[in-house]
């Protein structure tokens, strides 16, 4: 079984939300640094200097956001998790991708997780335990995650029945 991200919009919209006290950060910092260099920088009115730092903010507020839509995009996109036959294959993209294989026998359990936000969308992640231990990927419906962790654990109980 493979399971994708398949509403886009949700993913965006809640890593947007995630993301904002990052973004509020990035504002502030933005909006203090220009504060500081604008002054020594220039010799310009007060009114001007203001009205500069606060474009100089709303730019690097603008690029923040911009680039976690993009990633949330591409992470929409790309990311999937198939269970095979003898793993759960992953593959996790944004601006940068990352794919990897886990062997069924290392695998402890297989769960579903939504934070609070991700209620209102049904959006959702399956979260792998491990012997080395947990990681989660993001973005999936809520049906197909748990769909993929009925289907694990009927898997992983046809392998311990045949062992015994």
């Amino acid at each position: 079984m493979k399971i994708q991200v398949k509403n886009k919009l949700a993913v965006v919209f809640t890593n947007l939300l995630y993301a904002a006290p990052r973004s509020a950060m990035y504002f502030a910092g933005g909006y203090l640094g220009a504060a500081l260099l604008l002054p020594i920088i220039a010799q310009r009115p007060f009114e001007e200097l203001i009205f500069w730092v606060g474009l100089i903010s709303f730019g690097v507020l603008l690029v923040v956001v911009a680039k976690q839509v993009i990633n949330s995009l591409l992470h929409a996109k790309h990311t999937t998790v198939e269970l095979t036959a003898s793993s759960i294959d992953c593959e996790i993209s944004g601006f940068t991708t990352e794919s990897f294989s886990i062997p069924l026998d290392q695998i402890s359990s297989v769960r579903v997780s939504q934070a609070f936000m991700d209620k209102f969308f049904g959006v959702s992640s399956v979260v792998v335990s491990q012997i080395a231990g947990t990681f989660a990927v993001y973005g999936f419906d809520y049906e197909d995650a748990k769909k993929f962790a009925k289907q694990y654990s009927a898997k992983q109980q046809a392998r311990v029945s045949r062992k015994n």
